[in-house]
């Protein structure tokens, strides 16, 4: 399990390595996304903190307030952590395939893609706006998604 920020800069790494870029909401969503994969492949957290459910979308408050200084421009630098971690090999291989799938969609679409209908932002906004969507909903989410697939 890792601080969203390594995931973040994981998600920038991989961006720039292709020349291209992600602003806020496209990271914000896309470590979302690859927290729910995991949860569903592997059976255990992506990323330490809580996911709330804010009135936009699933949000990790502490990845939002290092990048929302970037308003909707494009992330262009590694976000500052206190120490140097490197991700498993496994984790990085899970970002990449989840940049692949989803690192093409505007933050628009990313959010509409986790705000539907029974999502488990959807889940928790109905009942408990601004609060915690549960784990197990992100993981029962993406295990019916994988099944669908």
């Amino acid at each position: 399990m890792y601080s969203s920020l390594y995931i973040a800069n994981e998600f920038i790494s991989i961006a720039k390595a292709k020349n291209q870029y992600l602003t806020p909401i496209q990271l914000i969503k896309l470590v979302y996304i690859a927290h729910g994969w995991n949860l569903g492949l592997n059976n255990r957290q992506l990323v330490a903190e809580d996911v709330m459910a804010w009135k936009y979308g699933p949000v990790i408050p502490e990845l939002y307030r290092e990048i929302k200084s970037y308003k909707a421009n494009k992330i262009n630098n590694n976000i500052p952590v206190s120490s140097n971690l490197d991700l498993q090999d496994c984790d990085k291989a899970l970002v990449q395939e989840v940049y692949e799938k989803y690192g093409k969609f505007t933050g628009i679409q990313l959010s509409v893609i986790t705000h539907q209908k029974g999502s488990p932002w959807s889940k928790t906004w109905e009942v408990n706006p601004w609060g915690a969507i549960p784990d197990f909903e992100i993981d029962n989410y993406y295990k019916e998604l994988l099944a669908s697939v």
